[in-house]
């Protein structure tokens, strides 16, 4: 199956809120509190796959990127600081919900663990 992810395409950039349906996925998937989702923005942009019309999600958290001295506007200001999009994934017309986990471990808290 071929994936082709149109992006970008007819985005108003605006930040949003995630939406309860995101917010209940990933609280269940990553096992995240709701205090937290509250405090995460996305971009919604819309998209295709096979045909079929999606919601893209890019997701990221304001208070990360104001401590990073970083401006968030758009996805493309994302894309220039992927350090700073936590989640990415896409919502179809039935709710149905794909979020990935995109958020980098530091190093150092992985070499802790291994040697522990």
């Amino acid at each position: 199956m071929k994936i082709n992810l149109l992006l970008h395409r007819n985005t108003t950039d605006k930040v949003r809120r995630i939406s309860q349906p995101i917010q209940e996925y990933m609280s269940y998937s990553f096992n995240l509190s709701y205090t937290y989702l509250n405090d995460l923005r996305c971009f919604e942009t819309e998209g295709e796959v096979d045909g079929q019309k999606l919601k893209n999600v890019y997701i990221f958290n304001p208070s990360l990127a104001y401590r990073k001295k970083v401006l968030i506007r758009s996805v493309k200001d994302l894309e220039l600081r992927p350090e700073l999009l936590l989640f990415s994934g896409f919502t179809d017309k039935q709710n149905n919900v794909t979020i990935r986990d995109r958020r980098i471990v530091p190093y150092n808290f992985l070499r802790k663990r291994n040697h522990a």
